[in-house]
């Protein structure tokens, strides 16, 4: 909930804050606000300053310091202007390495990919009107392509 700035609540706060009550204590008497926002009220309010609890100096009027005298100086000779650098050799560019590039390494696998498998399960379901269980089907299988399996095609 937001608590809002009324007319009756901010000439409490000019009370409260003329009568030299901390932030923390206004925004406690006033209550739904905080003490910074007590203190930036006032702010916006032109409320006068108060002295810092933590500073205790910075509120009171110090004396005026006094200035100190102000040593004269010899002037010093103004610098010549630096002197142009001569233009730098036009750098070479270093010679491109070329990097051998091994051929691409071709991956045996042990076992065929089911993507080959797959349109010949098919005809061999076709064949067979769909009524054939899974050992049915690999025996068939095996004797279509027989010659083509590898080793782990044969591994259950």
């Amino acid at each position: 909930m937001t608590m809002s700035w009324t007319d009756e609540r901010i000439e409490r706060l000019k009370e409260l804050w003329s009568q030299g009550i901390t932030a923390s204590q206004i925004a406690d008497e006033l209550g739904g606000v905080s003490r910074n926002a007590v203190i930036g009220k006032a702010h916006r309010l032109g409320l006068q300053s108060r002295p810092s609890p933590v500073k205790p100096n910075e509120g009171e009027q110090a004396a005026a310091p006094t200035p100190k005298p102000k040593l004269e100086r010899a002037e010093k000779p103004a610098r010549p202007a630096p002197e142009p650098k001569p233009a730098a050799a036009p750098r070479k560019k270093p010679a491109t390495r070329v990097r051998e590039v091994a051929p691409p390494v071709t991956r045996v696998t042990r076992w065929t990919p089911p993507e080959v498998f797959k349109p010949l399960i098919v005809s061999v379901l076709q064949q067979a009107g769909g009524e054939l269980d899974a050992d049915e089907v690999f025996a068939e299988l095996e004797t279509l392509t027989g010659d083509q399996l590898r080793a782990a095609d044969k591994e259950t």
